[in-house]
């Protein structure tokens, strides 16, 4: 179980790392306890949501369903965030 969450922990450290840029605009604009009560927060809220839909679809659902649903979701996410980008440029 230990490996389990250093694992996770590392996968939502290196998640995070990527919205740096983003977090030193938010803390110019509202400041630091602001921006980092706010992340706390919003890790929280999401990471229970995913550990109970995880446990809910891992039930329901088989294992390499779950695998490939996931997998393609991500990259909906990254297909739909590189658009927006992609908008927001022109």
């Amino acid at each position: 179980m230990l490996k389990a969450a250093f694992a996770m922990a590392t996968v939502v450290f290196l998640a995070e790392v990527g919205c740096l840029l983003r977090s030193a605009a938010l803390v110019a604009q509202y400041g630091k306890t602001a921006v980092l009560l706010g992340t706390i927060i919003g890790t929280a809220a999401a990471a229970v949501v995913g550990v109970y839909m995880g446990e809910w679809a891992s039930k329901a659902l088989p294992d390499g369903v779950v695998r490939w649903a996931s997998g393609l979701t991500l990259v909906a996410i990254g297909v739909w965030m590189l658009a927006q980008h992609h908008n927001h440029a022109h």
